[in-house]
Formats: C-alpha cells, sequence, structure tokens
C-alpha cells in the first residue's frame, strides 16, 4: 500500500464519547490543536479471483498501520506529523512471502479543515467523532473514511483512526 493516509473512523467507542461530550458539542465545531498520538489503521479487500491458480488478483488488497505524532495549529489550519508506517500484502498470490515495509513518515505545514461531522486531509473527507472538548479544543477523536466511495486510492479501502492529545 505504501502511502500515508493521516485521516482524522467511526468507532462504537468514539460514539460512546460523543454521547459523554454532551449534545451541545455534537454540532460545534471544536479546534484541533496541540500534539496528539495518532494511531491509523488502512484495509483494502483484494479483488478479482485468486483461485485455484493464484494469478487472478487485480488487487492483492493490503493492510496498513501507521503510528506517531500530529501537532494542530489551528491558527493556519496546519498539521506536522511524525511516526513510523508499515504495510503488507492481504492476498499472497501462489504463496510467495507478501512485501512488507516499515518505514518513517514526515509530513510538514500539511493543510486541514474540520466541520462538526467530518476533518479533510490530502483530499480525503472523513467522517469524524470527537470526545471530549475542553475549552474548544479536541481532546480525543476517531475517523473512518471510504476511499472507494470517494473515488481515490485502490479499490475496496477504508481507513480507521484515532488520536488522543498529549500536550495542548
Amino acid at each position: 500500500m505504501s502511502r500515508i493516509f493521516f485521516g482524522k473512523s467511526l468507532l462504537i467507542a468514539g460514539a460512546m464519547a460523543l454521547a459523554s461530550a454532551g449534545a451541545g458539542n455534537a454540532q460545534t465545531v471544536p479546534a484541533l490543536s496541540g500534539t496528539d498520538l495518532v494511531h491509523i489503521q488502512d484495509f483494502c479487500g483484494a479483488e478479482g479471483d485468486p483461485w485455484p491458480d493464484g494469478l487472478s488478483t487485480q488487487f492483492d488488497g493490503g493492510f496498513g498501520a501507521t503510528i506517531g505524532t500530529a501537532t494542530f495549529y489551528s491558527t493556519n489550519n496546519t498539521v506536522d506529523f511524525t511516526g513510523y508506517q508499515a504495510d503488507t500484502q492481504l492476498v499472497v498470490p501462489n504463496s510467495k512471502g507478501g512485501a512488507t515495509s516499515l518505514a518513517p513518515v514526515t509530513l510538514s505545514a500539511v493543510s486541514y479543515s474540520n466541520t462538526a461531522t467530518t476533518f479533510t486531509f490530502q483530499g480525503r473527507t472523513y467522517q469524524v467523532i470527537y470526545g471530549d472538548v475542553t475549552s474548544g479544543v479536541v481532546q480525543n477523536m476517531e475517523w473512518v473514511g471510504d476511499f472507494a466511495a470517494q473515488g481515490v486510492d485502490s479499490p475496496n479501502c477504508f481507513q480507521k483512526g484515532e488520536a488522543s492529545i498529549v500536550t495542548p
């Protein structure tokens, strides 16, 4: 997969966090500010029929995980990210061992935008649920993006992620 999707994915835990944050925060657009610990997972389903000959996949699918820190600057809606990304294939044609990778990732001054229900980054829009919001600043959030539905990247891909503030 070899790509970073810094998407800020919809999880039950996120829904419970939103409920605990109160109905008043549901429509408010909170600020993203400070340094967050980030964990992102990318999932891409295989496409085609690899059986019985093992040669019929059009796309082998994949799984990726990214961890790191993101520093959000609400004054100009940019974010810096430093971390690591691991990728592997989902389907290994002919059982020849899949390609895996682990690489550092650094992004600087990348623009983002957010609403009460979405987060947009690198041309991708994610559905977001904010957990705790303190003085208008997000303390934690979870997001999901369906890239096939948006017509970007590989088919059958989605991403889920979460971020928790460590330094306001």
